[in-house]
Order: structure tokens, then C-alpha cells, then sequence
């Protein structure tokens, strides 16, 4: 294939301005006749993608984006050896991202908005510059790396059926793999090397010389098999990733570059199948989807903060959904519709779930993304514990809920050798003011509140089992039985064996 004279690459998050500066970069060719060809990225991370794709002789690119930064996009070219030319655009105010783009080795900035004669100027200092070094081919041998950013380049094109991509399938086809090998959107590129190398090793062990394109989609591992792609080599690829136990969702047969986005969409419902994976346990509820009386009572436990309530229900509705398995962006708006349920009965669980939001506790990505059904319940009953907690502490105060969990935290553990500090460290305050907010809120000391919970669970124990009573002793905290007969008679005023004595006989 003749390559144009010169490849220039725009950078943008804005598609507006792309398209602004594609529409200048067109109108210089037009007047010049310089061969050029213009290529767009929305970040920096897709600008890294589509320089290990293919020779880009100049970049343009903003300062600001999301993913990856001007800079960084910049940090990470040097790293792979990229010898072309970068111009930085940006705002005024942004004047220092400039000059560390400049150390960096920038030739120019432009700043926004754009003036079209500058651009010009620019641009053709920039050709100048290019025609003087000559053409820069590529290294023969590519590192890891490029190779991850190449391929990421070509599947995002391949999954979109774009016809840049027919170069990717030398036969014309290609078979279609979706993989769920990751439990986060964007994995880190460490996880993503090692799926990259996974699958090519499996690749080489079914076919000879296989030719094939990796990389994310949604979350997901796409593969795109090139060479060879028969209907034996989908039933070979689906029979070796079943054996490495990977979830997957493959193709039957090769499809054209056109209907690829279509064989996505198959293989996305075959893998939701796998979505399903909680085991039949429980009775599940016997009423239509969308389970109307089952999410009423999830929604009013979460409401009062009861969590083992919830965990039932949630337990349930998991299991009713595994049994009838509904379409799985079916059960996902169902799943989200709790969270909005909840808020909408009530208002404490809106500044709740608001001070989560884009963190690691945000429930509605894992509700959208998780792609099994098992750790989505495990996840859904850790974050709404954290934001049932929450509304207790917003309901309580701040010094009430910190009494109110040393209280729990004692009814757990009061056999075994409790403290006070052990308890402020878990809490995360000072001994000292945890023992005055006890004082104040209980009107006895933490250690009083300790012997008095003791001595009830002794005498529960002594009325409603035939344990000796050194045995209730050990079984309430007390290794001395002597130090336990003390303080059982200055709480109740009787030693254990006179209390034992007088209960009722059975």
C-alpha cells in the first residue's frame, strides 16, 4: 500500500475542535497540494494506540484531556521512541502545562481559540521540519508494549466495522471472541499485557501462523482471529478457552469486516449467560419479573437499616433472578432501580449515596458492569452495609453511633479479653474521648458496661444450660473463677451457685 506523504494525528476530547482543525488541515492541502492524511483520537491514551498503529509524522494535540494528559501522552511517545513532531494546544490560563510540554520536547503551542493563520504558519514549519528529515520507518522489531497499543488500535477500528480496519483481515473475515478475563472497565496495562500474551500462547497451540487482534472492550477481552478463520476454528477456539475455563462468548462461523458489530452483539448474550452463576439454594419467589413484592421488602429493610433482613431478600431475589434468567440488561435496570428506590423512601440515602459517588463504594458501575451475578451480590451487600451504616451515624450523631458500635462491637466479644483501646483503634478515636462519650452517653464506665454484659450472659447461661460454673465463667471471659464469683455477687447481690439455686426448676 503507498503510504501518503505525511500522516498528521489530531488529539482532542472535543470533537468540535477536531473537526475545527481537520477542516484547516484539509483547506492547506487544497490550496498547497501537499499529500497529507489526518487521523483523530479523543485522548491520549487512543494517541499513543494509533502512533504504534501506524507512522504519524506530526501530532496536535490539547493539554487537557481525560484518560491520559497532553503531557503524559507526550511522557509515554518518548518512552516508545517516537521521533515525529507534537504541538500543544491549549487555554492561556493553562501556561505552565505549556512549558512542561515544551521540556518535554514540544515544537510549538497554539493556544484556543484557534486563529487560522497561525495554524497555517505552524503547520507548514512543521512539513518543513518533516521534509528535511526524511521519512522515519519504523523499527522492525516492536516491543510488547507497541504491539498492546497497536492491536488496541485495530479492535476498537474492527468492533466498529470502520473500513480503516479491512487491512487487519487479509481473507476478508474474521472470527470474534469476547473473554471475561477482568472485574474492573479499565484494567491496568500490567493485567492487560498478560491477557495479550494468554491469548496469543493459546492461539499458537490450535493453528499454525494464527494472525489475530486483542484488546478491551466494555470491560471485556476482545478477539479478533484473522488467519485462519473456518467454522473448525471457532469450535476450536470455543473448546480451548472452555478448557482454560474462561468465561467466553465466540462466534459460530467468520463474519466480514461489516458484520462484526453485529457477531459482537451475539457474542455479548452468550457471554451474559455466564452472568448466572448463583447457585440454586434457595426457594425462590413465585411471581413475575420484575418481582414487584420482593423489591418492596428490599427496599423497606434497607430503609431501616436492617441488614439481615436485606441479606435474606438479596439472597432471594439473586436466586429468582439465576432460576428465570431475564435479559441481562433487563436485570441490571432492575438491580439499579433498588438503589433509586431507596432513595426516592428515603431522603438520608440520597447525600449517602451522593458522597460515594465515583468512588470505589459507587454501587451503579458494579451494577452495570460486573458480569457475575455471585459478585455482584457479594458487592451489593458490602456497599449497602457501608451506606446502611452510614445513614445510622447521620441519624445518631457522630458520638452516639461511636457508643452505639463499642456496644455491638462488646455483645460480639465480650468472651474474649476486650479493650478499650482495641476498640478506639477500630473506631478511629482517641481511648480517652471514647471513654468520656461511654460515661456520658451510658452514665457508667466502659469497663462497668463490660462487667455488667458479662454477668447478664453469665446468668442467661446459668438459667438456660447445665453448664458447670467455672464452665460459664470461661464461656463469659473469665479465666479466674474466683475473680468471677466476685463480681457475680457485687452485681446481683447472690453468688452464682445461690443464684442457680433459686431459679425455678423446669
Amino acid at each position: 500500500m503507498c503510504r501518503p506523504m505525511y500522516s498528521i494525528l489530531v488529539v482532542d476530547d472535543d470533537p468540535i475542535i477536531r473537526q475545527e482543525i481537520c477542516g484547516f488541515i484539509e483547506e492547506y492541502q487544497r490550496e498547497t497540494g501537499t499529500g497529507l492524511v489526518t487521523y483523530q483520537a479523543e485522548n491520549g491514551q487512543k494517541a499513543v494506540e494509533a502512533v504504534c498503529a501506524r507512522p504519524i509524522d506530526i501530532i496536535f494535540s490539547d493539554v487537557k484531556m481525560p484518560l491520559l494528559t497532553g503531557t503524559q501522552m507526550m511522557e509515554r511517545l518518548r518512552g516508545l521512541g517516537y521521533a515525529g513532531q507534537i504541538v500543544i494546544i491549549s487555554g492561556f490560563e493553562d501556561y505552565s502545562l505549556i512549558r512542561s510540554a515544551m521540556r518535554l520536547g514540544a515544537v510549538d503551542y497554539l493556544l484556543k481559540p484557534i486563529a487560522q493563520e497561525e495554524f497555517r504558519v505552524i503547520l507548514r514549519e512543521c512539513l518543513e521540519q518533516a521534509a528535511q528529515k526524511g521519512r522515519q520507518e519504523p523499527e522492525s522489531a516492536r516491543t510488547l508494549t507497541e504491539d498492546l497499543y497497536q492491536n488496541q488500535h485495530y479492535i476498537d477500528l474492527l468492533l466498529a466495522g470502520s473500513p480503516d480496519a479491512a487491512p487487519c483481515l487479509p481473507h476478508g473475515t474474521g472470527l470474534l471472541c469476547l473473554a471475561d478475563l477482568f472485574r474492573e472497565r479499565n484494567p491496568e496495562e500490567g493485567r492487560r499485557k498478560a491477557a495479550f500474551l494468554q491469548m496469543n500462547a493459546l492461539a499458537r497451540e490450535l493453528f499454525e501462523e494464527p494472525r489475530l487482534w486483542q484488546g478491551v472492550y466494555r470491560g471485556l477481552w476482545a478477539v479478533v482471529l484473522a488467519a485462519p478463520s473456518t467454522a473448525e476454528a471457532a469450535q476450536a477456539l470455543r473448546q480451548a478457552l472452555k478448557r482454560e475455563k474462561l468465561r467466553c462468548g465466540c462466534c459460530d462461523r467468520a463474519v466480514p469486516l461489516g458484520e462484526l458489530p453485529a457477531a459482537l452483539s451475539q457474542c455479548l448474550d452468550r457471554l451474559n449467560r455466564y452472568f448466572y452463576d448463583v447457585p440454586d439454594l434457595l426457594a425462590a419467589v413465585k411471581e413475575p419479573f420484575p418481582y414487584e413484592g420482593l423489591m418492596k421488602q428490599l427496599a423497606s429493610a434497607i430503609c431501616a437499616c436492617d441488614f439481615i433482613q436485606f441479606s435474606g431478600f438479596l439472597a432471594q431475589l439473586f436466586s429468582t433472578l439465576c432460576r428465570d434468567k431475564p435479559p441481562l440488561e433487563d436485570a441490571r435496570r432492575l438491580l439499579s432501580s433498588l438503589l433509586y428506590r431507596v432513595m426516592s423512601q428515603n431522603n438520608d440515602f440520597i447525600s449517602v449515596v451522593g458522597q460515594y459517588k465515583f468512588t470505589e463504594n459507587d454501587l451503579v458501575p458494579y451494577m452495570e458492569e460486573t458480569s457475575s451475578a455471585m459478585e455482584l451480590r457479594r458487592r451489593m451487600m458490602e456497599i449497602f452495609h457501608l451506606y446502611m451504616e452510614a445513614v445510622q451515624e447521620k441519624r445518631l450523631g457522630r458520638d452516639s453511633y461511636n457508643v452505639t458500635k463499642a456496644k455491638q462491637f462488646l455483645e460480639r466479644e465480650y468472651q474474649n479479653d476486650v479493650s478499650l483501646t482495641e476498640i478506639s483503634e477500630r473506631l478511629g478515636i482517641h481511648p480517652n474521648y471514647l471513654s468520656t462519650l461511654f460515661k456520658a452517653e451510658t452514665g457508667i464506665t466502659f469497663s462497668q458496661y463490660l462487667r455488667s454484659l458479662r454477668v447478664r450472659k453469665a446468668s442467661e447461661l446459668l438459667r438456660d444450660t447445665n453448664l458447670k460454673i467455672y464452665q460459664v465463667a470461661e464461656q463469659v471471659g473469665y479465666s479466674d473463677t474466683a475473680s468471677f464469683y466476685r463480681v457475680f455477687k457485687e452485681e446481683l447481690g447472690v453468688s452464682p451457685a445461690q443464684y442457680k439455686k433459686n431459679l425455678p426448676e423446669k
